[in-house]
């Protein structure tokens, strides 16, 4: 995986998400956030839909 760009982490964190691991796949698409500013918005997106199917709301609300 490149480090310097943000696809990589969003696909990484994609994956993760499939398998219910859900914190690791957060913590990647904050990664993806820092990495790229034009994906940002996509990383936000789907760190949000990983707090839904996680059941933590709250924390969905926040990205949305």
């Amino acid at each position: 995986m490149n480090n310097s760009r943000g696809f990589g982490y969003i696909g990484k964190a994609d994956c993760l998400r499939f398998l219910n691991k859900f914190e690791e796949a957060s913590e990647l698409y904050t990664e993806a956030m820092g990495k790229e500013q034009s994906i940002a918005k996509l990383a936000i997106l789907k760190r949000a839909i990983t707090f839904i199917e996680a059941k933590e709301y709250e924390k969905a609300m926040q990205d949305l």
